[in-house]
């Protein structure tokens, strides 16, 4: 079996949507399959159609039971990769809507270490889920980038370049 795909569940931009943009496409850089939106104050449909337009791979996902007037134009201007959130199970699996295929997405707490994203990831693999959806975190890029790097030091480098 195939290992799980990696969502990751933004929070709201607040006072920065340009870094809040610069982390999504970092996120995409670093190969998520997905980023998922919550619900917050902001309207989730403009938070996904700048995603859109500032991405060109990664799947993006509103929350569950988001109004539905304004997917198709969502769906248009990312070139097909919405996923549409069917249910909101909590800390259970969600599932979601590609290409007309339903998939199931295990939520987990952010990974404090390589350990602990590998056991992740193979608990999701291990619960038949598609994807594994974590929230973003300053260390989740350094993960996703050197996954196998057991050095695990990635805030120096980070911080150094």
């Amino acid at each position: 079996m195939a290992p799980p795909r990696v969502g990751v569940e933004l929070a709201a931009p607040g006072a920065d949507p340009g870094g809040w943009l610069a982390e999504a496409t970092a996120y995409e850089a670093a190969g998520v399959d997905s980023l998922w939106v919550g619900g917050g104050d902001d309207d989730p449909w403009v938070l996904l159609g700048a995603l859109a337009a500032m991405t060109w791979r990664v799947r993006l996902a509103p929350p569950a039971g988001a109004a539905a007037h304004a997917a198709s134009t969502v769906e248009r201007l990312s070139g097909g990769r919405l996923l549409v959130v069917l249910v909101d199970a909590g800390a259970g699996l969600e599932a979601a809507v590609a290409g007309g295929e339903v998939e199931r997405w295990a939520r987990a707490a952010p990974p404090p270490g390589r350990r602990a994203w590998a056991e992740a990831l193979a608990a999701a693999a291990d619960a038949d889920a598609h994807g594994l959806l974590v929230p973003a975190t300053p260390g989740l890029l350094d993960l996703l980038r050197n996954p196998d790097d057991e050095d695990d030091r990635g805030d120096l480098r980070l911080t150094y370049g």
